[in-house]
């Protein structure tokens, strides 16, 4: 079903890194295990007017919300 998704996480903030592994032992299992980082390029691409995965499919913004998007659906889908 439902769970609770990190975003606009910044892996070089170690506040913001503390407070996810609270989130995550608060909340254990209910929580997505793919963050959803913060990424400039993955932010600036409707500015460019194209989608992110004709901008850079491959940077980590991109990527980590293709991973989010895959454990959402399998959650979903039961």
């Amino acid at each position: 079903g439902a769970g609770i998704a990190i975003n606009m996480l910044d892996p070089a903030d170690d506040g913001m890194r503390e407070a996810e592994r609270e989130i995550r032992t608060h909340f254990d299992a209910g929580v997505f295990s793919q963050p959803l980082i913060r990424d400039s390029i993955f932010s600036e691409a409707p500015s460019h007017g194209v989608g992110i995965l004709r901008r850079r499919a491959r940077c980590r913004g991109a990527l980590a919300w293709s991973e989010f998007t895959r454990e959402f659906l399998f959650r979903t889908a039961a």
